[in-house]
């Protein structure tokens, strides 16, 4: 006899609630209200309704442009998904180390569905320091230091679909050639196990990452750092054998955390 299992009882003001932040999260360009409400296929009153809610309790943040984005109330949801995992804290010693070391922005991006998500970022402490990506961010893969890292060691069906996703972003660049070229530089990546970006994602600043391994060996995320251009290119060899280091303790890490399980 087959049992068939009951149908859960939703709350249709939460799904809907729900779907407004995953729309947000999801968006690889900023939405408005007009955006969100067509995809939930929900009337315009009802999308602003929900704004008002998720904005009073600080989830979405409406910008001056009209434009929406998430709200720093999330990073309290984060914070306590983020501290569930046994390496949480040892994952922050070990780039706030990084950090110290080369007294430059050290960062930690881990792979998700949608691409690799900066997790933890630790500012330098010099007058001259980057800004541009902050806790949370995810995108531009192709053109990260971080996201190519990852990508360099990602199984083909994988990459391939975050291929779709991050050239779905940035289509001037979804062409043979571009593609080609990052083939082969993706190829470079996993025969010398760290990666470069030199202003691509933002200008003035140059990044170096190396990725991280779970027990199995599949790829897990990238730790790195960024700094201005000149001061990085001064100290390339120094910079890159610390994230290869930071990176392989993090990989041992990882890897005796999940025999302990």
């Amino acid at each position: 006899m087959t049992m068939s299992i009951p149908k859960r009882v939703t709350l249709q003001t939460a799904e809907r609630a729900l779907g407004f932040l995953e729309a947000l999260a999801n968006a690889g360009e900023p939405l408005r209200v007009k955006d969100v409400s067509a995809q939930l296929g929900v009337n315009l009153t009802t999308a602003y309704h929900l704004l008002n809610t998720l904005q009073s309790r600080d989830y979405v943040s409406r910008n001056g442009d009209g434009t929406l984005s998430l709200g720093p109330q999330v990073l309290t949801l984060y914070y306590a998904f983020q501290n569930q995992f046994p390496m949480a804290k040892e994952l922050y010693s070990r780039v706030e180390r990084l950090s110290n070391q080369t007294n430059e922005t050290a960062y930690l991006g881990r792979l998700v569905t949608n691409g690799v998500l900066v997790e933890i970022q630790i500012e330098s402490p010099q007058p001259l320091r980057v800004s541009g990506l902050g806790i949370g961010f995810v995108g531009k893969e192709h053109i990260r230091a971080s996201g190519k890292a990852v990508l360099a060691f990602m199984d083909a069906d994988h990459r391939d679909a975050l291929f779709d996703l991050v050239f779905r972003s940035d289509p001037a660049n979804d062409n043979p050639r571009f593609r080609a070229q990052l083939m082969r530089e993706l190829e470079a990546i996993r025969g010398q196990g760290w990666a470069m970006d030199q202003e691509e994602y933002q200008a003035g600043v140059t990044c170096v990452a190396a990725p991280y391994f779970s027990a199995d060996g599949s790829v897990q995320g990238a730790v790195g750092i960024s700094a201005p251009s000149a001061r990085l290119i001064s100290s390339e060899d120094v910079f890159k054998s610390a994230v290869i280091d930071a990176a392989a303790e993090i990989t041992r890490g990882s890897r005796g955390t999940d025999a302990s399980r």
